[in-house]
């Protein structure tokens, strides 16, 4: 299993956050972590083949469903706030491979809209470009580009009759890592770089505006299971992170 880069068969991630880095905190042996050790904590149970299946607090509130029906090749995904409220519904088509081929999504906000976006994939299973409708009236589309390697390189989207608006460009390391992304309009808005371990874990990453100049910053480090697969992960910086989380992983 790769999905959501994970190793091994996973079958239930606890994720406990912690918002102080102190001496308490870092003392917590990720491997005998228990639920007193923090007030509440998330869950993410995946089914037996990799999937996405759930997320739930540990007090039994229900953020997210995901439904597969491998008879009409659907996936849908309903997502739900703290206080039991539905948030949102996305219903995604996949064609025979797997690729994603058309949303419908449903806001359930005070707005209540309704989108729906197709994708045109090729054979390689690359998205080329994808058009938004939104309560039937067509919002915006856009355009993918890509390497020789298959790594997308450049987002960019436009509304009505071509107009742009804005792009997103990637640039990747030898190992497909992306490690610089930047938004541009008439010229560049922001960008952002990042920093990877061996294992493909980002170590660092920072933001720097229209300028070029840096904004904010940060770093982590990890502690990993024998499946290879990080269980305490310690930031430092000003990029919002929670300072400690500590994931607990339990396999089929």
């Amino acid at each position: 299993m790769e999905k959501d880069g994970l190793k091994g068969k996973v079958k239930t991630i606890h994720v406990f956050y912690f918002d102080k880095a102190d001496e308490k905190t870092l003392a917590i042996n990720p491997l005998t972590i228990l639920k007193k050790d923090t007030s509440k904590h998330l869950i993410i149970n995946y089914d037996e083949n990799g999937y996405l299946a759930q997320h739930i607090m540990s007090n039994g509130k229900i953020l997210l469903i995901n439904r597969y029906d491998s008879l009409s090749n659907t996936v849908i995904c309903s997502k739900y706030s703290e206080d039991d409220k539905i948030i949102s519904l996305d219903t995604s088509l996949l064609d025979e491979n797997g690729n994603r081929v058309e949303d419908i999504y449903k806001s359930y906000d005070t707005d209540g809209g309704l989108s729906r976006t197709s994708y045109n994939i090729d054979v390689k299973g690359n998205m080329l470009e994808s058009d938004t409708y939104t309560n039937g009236k067509f919002a915006y589309k856009w355009t993918y580009k890509y390497d020789e390697s298959g790594n997308r390189i450049e987002d960019d989207q436009f509304y009505l009759l071509d107009s742009f608006i804005q792009k997103w460009v990637y640039k990747y390391d030898d190992k497909r890592n992306n490690i610089e992304m930047g938004l541009y309009t008439d010229s560049l808005v922001e960008r952002y770089e990042y920093k990877y371990n061996d294992r493909g874990n980002m170590i660092a990453e920072s933001h720097y505006g229209s300028d070029d100049k840096l904004i904010e910053s940060a770093s982590y480090k990890y502690d990993f299971d024998d499946k290879g697969n990080w269980i305490r992960c310690i930031a430092n910086g000003k990029m919002k992170r929670v300072p400690v989380t500590i994931r607990v992983i339990e396999y089929y």
